[in-house]
């Protein structure tokens, strides 16, 4: 099975690391979709661009995202 069959061939929720990874790497590192497309294997700048403003409206409405993964079931925040 190749990566790009693994990272399309799962349960929905499970793209979550995947989609945040995209978003950092656009408001951290500052790069551009394009680049963001050609790491993670999409076809479509506007593809990227649909993930980052995804993730950043949850981040906004969800503390869970803002959670580290240690303390997301221990109740203890962290923030970005």
């Amino acid at each position: 099975m190749k990566v790009m069959q693994v990272l399309h061939e799962h349960p929905p929720g499970l793209n979550e690391p995947r989609n945040v990874a995209m978003y950092l790497m656009r408001h951290l590192r500052g790069d551009t979709l394009s680049t963001i497309c050609e790491e993670f294997g999409l076809k479509k700048d506007s593809s990227a661009g649909s993930i980052v403003d995804r993730v950043k409206k949850q981040i906004l409405k969800d503390d869970e995202l803002v959670k580290s993964p240690k303390t997301r079931h221990s109740g203890e925040s962290r923030s970005l």
